[in-house]
């Protein structure tokens, strides 16, 4: 298992997205960024740029399929389509807050719920991105959730060992 301060010093390296636009800096994370999406073309795309990112990703085609995935083994952060088969994901995103889970959420969507955000909070999730997806607000908004949830786990970790004072 690698320390916080190992995934910070782990390296970095620039990326250019399709369109040859400087995507930015990017950490390898220890833990893989998860990918909850029912379309097999559009999970298959996320996790191949994500991969082209030098991030770990790993893919689930529907809510009930992450759901029995090993929780021991919990991701950095969770990209979920709105619209899946079976559990929503909101739905998932939601379950996911009520069982004091700690996953930063990105939540996508190619209807119009990403002008309605009003359950975001509730959800767990900090955002919802419209299909198709941006590359550079995509990595923006992922990179944004995982900071922030680094930043609360060291925060809670000072407040566990008395240091949060």
């Amino acid at each position: 298992m690698h320390s916080r301060k190992d995934v910070a010093d782990a390296g970095s390296s620039v990326w250019y997205g399709a369109t040859g636009a400087r995507l930015g800096m990017t950490r390898v994370a220890v833990r893989p960024v998860a990918i909850v999406e029912d379309d097999e073309s559009v999970r298959h795309g996320l996790m191949c740029l994500l991969r082209s990112a030098d991030r770990k990703v790993v893919g689930y085609a529907s809510a009930e399929e992450f759901l029995v995935r090993d929780p021991k083994d919990p991701p950095c952060c969770l990209i979920i389509d709105i619209h899946l088969g079976g559990i929503s994901g909101t739905e998932l995103a939601e379950r996911l807050a009520q069982d004091n889970m700690t996953i930063p959420v990105v939540l996508i969507s190619a209807g119009s719920e990403v002008a309605h955000t009003e359950r975001l909070p509730q959800a767990g999730a900090l955002t919802c991105l419209p299909k198709p997806l941006d590359e550079i607000t995509l990595i923006q908004a992922i990179d944004a959730v995982i900071s922030d949830g680094q930043q609360n786990d060291s925060v809670e970790t000072g407040e566990a060992q008395g240091q949060g004072r």
